[in-house]
């Protein structure tokens, strides 16, 4: 990802491993492409809180916090 992306979480209705990455640019954001969120054994992300700060990403979960560089 770059400066000019952003990676949004899933909409209500989709499953907890759904994101959305955007592109900015002078008219607003952009829908690029949709996105899968995966733990280290490749499962999709399981229910639980999500929290972004710059470059990391973390996920607060039943079976502890996992953090993840988006580049």
């Amino acid at each position: 990802m770059s400066e000019a992306e952003i990676l949004f979480s899933g909409q209500y209705d989709d499953p907890p491993d759904v994101a959305y990455i955007g592109r900015l640019d002078r008219d607003g954001t952009i829908l690029v492409r949709r996105a899968r969120l995966l733990m280290p054994d490749g499962s999709g992300r399981p229910p639980g809180r999500l929290q972004g700060r710059g470059k990391r990403l973390y996920h607060f979960g039943e079976d502890g916090v996992y953090r993840a560089i988006v580049d």
